[in-house]
Parts: structure tokens; sequence; C-alpha cells
């Protein structure tokens, strides 16, 4: 298959197919069959996380998630990724830009690069009542040697312009940064006091918040991770459904809701979903010189079918 379709970009043809293992029946994947609805959405409970999506009507269920959603010719437009549950059709795929973009950047570094000013921000309003229409970023507070602090922003500046784009609110700020390289330089235009000031401000990569990091992991049956390795350890912490782990060399064991394992250093393990239910798990792990994991082989179907306990 080849990627083609990008952010805010509608395909050609409207006709979508999306490809996955719906509900994890046995049997080959499954294909459902609708339009492109729209481009450029963005997740309704999930503003600023998940955005710029591609809307579609095709059916989207658990186990499409993660895969394909294509036009007739078999040309990828996007990767199938939430619906509207209280909803009729309105599904969301990530744009193959996107997809592409974040896939280079974990070729590259080894994880998503951000663009980081250095200020706390919120959208201001046109008005008092704060219920007027956003006319730019408030700058409530910038960090001192920050790139925004180096370049002479000052808190209660309003930021209006990055680059050629306008800024009215905290999302166009983000979506402006995003399209300027690490490193780079960027005109950045404020209006202070009566007046408006341009200055250029050189992007950096945003800091680490902390060195441990945690996340909520959903497996459907049959899924799981390849080998792979944690340079300071991993917690896993079970909290629905029945899963599977196995540390190399040892015997596949059944982890069930409650569990809490504890991989060592540096042990090569994998973990994932029994054949037959989901399993959801929280996954903690701390980096070392900014890494986390080492991804090895995939498991074969062997390995995973290995006998609990055997």
């Amino acid at each position: 298959m080849k990627i083609i379709a990008g952010e805010a970009q509608r395909p050609a043809s409207p006709v979508a197919l999306a490809i996955g293992n719906s509900l994890g029946l046995p049997g080959s994947p499954s294909v459902s069959l609708g339009v492109v609805s729209a481009v450029g959405r963005p997740l309704p409970w999930a503003s600023h996380v998940l955005e710029g999506l591609v809307q579609t009507d095709t059916a989207i269920n658990p186990g499409n998630s993660g895969g394909p959603l294509a036009d007739v010719s078999g040309k990828v437009i996007g990767v199938n990724t939430a619906i509207v549950p209280y909803a009729q059709g309105v599904g969301f795929a990530i744009p193959s830009n996107t997809v592409r973009y974040v896939v280079d950047a974990l070729l590259e570094h080894g994880r998503v690069v951000r663009p980081w000013l250095g200020i706390q921000a919120v959208t201001r309003l046109d008005g008092d009542s704060g219920q007027g229409r956003p006319v730019g970023v408030y700058v409530a507070e910038v960090v001192e040697r920050g790139p925004a602090g180096v370049a002479g922003v000052h808190p209660g500046d309003v930021i209006v312009r990055i680059g050629p784009y306008p800024i009215l609110q905290l999302h166009d700020l983000l979506v402006a940064l995003s399209k300027v390289p690490i490193g780079g330089a960027v005109d950045v235009t404020v209006r202070r006091g009566a007046g408006e000031l341009k200055t250029i401000v050189r992007i950096i990569e945003a800091p680490a918040p902390a060195r441990i990091r945690s996340a909520r992991v959903s497996f459907e049956p049959g899924a799981r991770t390849a080998w792979h390795t944690h340079p300071l350890g991993q917690t896993l912490h079970v909290i629905s459904g029945v899963g599977r782990v196995q540390a190399s060399g040892g015997p596949v064991r059944e982890i069930r809701a409650g569990d809490t394992v504890w991989i060592p250093p540096g042990e090569k393990h994998w973990h994932g979903a029994g054949p037959n239910t989901g399993m959801v798990h929280i996954a903690m792990q701390e980096s070392l010189d900014g890494k986390y994991v080492t991804w090895l082989e995939h498991v074969t179907d062997a390995q995973y079918s290995a006998p609990v306990g055997g």
C-alpha cells in the first residue's frame, strides 16, 4: 500500500475502506465500506490531543484501530483510530501525513520531538466578559532562559502571528509551532500595550518533564508486543482482562486484573492479551540517557501459543 493523504487534505476519491480484525473474530481481516465525510476534524473529547483527523462513516469497531483507512485503489488515507460511541457513522483516522511525520521522528530520534517556546499561555478573548471572540494568545509566564524569554517576549504580551500564520487562539499557536523545525528561527509578532513588535525566536526541543513515563495500553485479543528490554526495568499493572507475559528463557505466565509485574532492567520479554480476551494495563518505566525501551524481534505465533506455565 502507498500512503497518499495528508493532514487537512481530502483524497481524490470519497470512497473509503476500513481494514482490520473487527471484534477479534477468527478468520481473515475484515473490510468495511464508507466515505470520507470530512478532513481536519478534532476528536470531540480530546481537542489538542487528537486533531486534524479524517472523519469517515466507514464502520470502525474494536479490532479496526491501527488498521489502514484506504481508498478503492489500496492507497492509504489514514490509520483507523476512534469512533464517537453515542453517534452513528462517525469514525476518525489519523491522516497519513501525521503518521509519516511520527514514523520519521521515531526512526531519527527514537521519540517524537516537540517544539518549545518556553511560555505558559491562554487564548485571549476580546472584551471583558470572557465571552468574546479569540484575538490572540496571552502570555501569562515566560521561562527566563527559554526561547521566547531570550527573544524578548514578556509576560502580558499577546502573540498574534508566528511566521506567516495568524494566531487567534492556543490551537493556532500549536499548529504554527509544529511547522517549525527544531533549531529553526521564526518571526513572532506580539501585541504589547497599544502597539505591535516583531522578534525572532529560535525554537528548541521541549524539555522532558520527568524521567519516568507511564501509559495506559489496551490489547485486543491475541495482540502482543515484540520482544524488548527496558534499561531501568518496567512495572506493569493490569486493570482489566486477561493477558500473558514471558521473560526470555522462562515460561509464558498468565496475568489478570489486579496483578502487578516487575520486569528487571535489561530483561528481554514480551507481554500482551490472551488469545480470547483483551487486556488493559498501565506500563511504567524510567529512561536512561533519554531512552526508555529497546525493541527487538517479533514474537512468533509458536512462542505466543506456548502452554501457560509450561
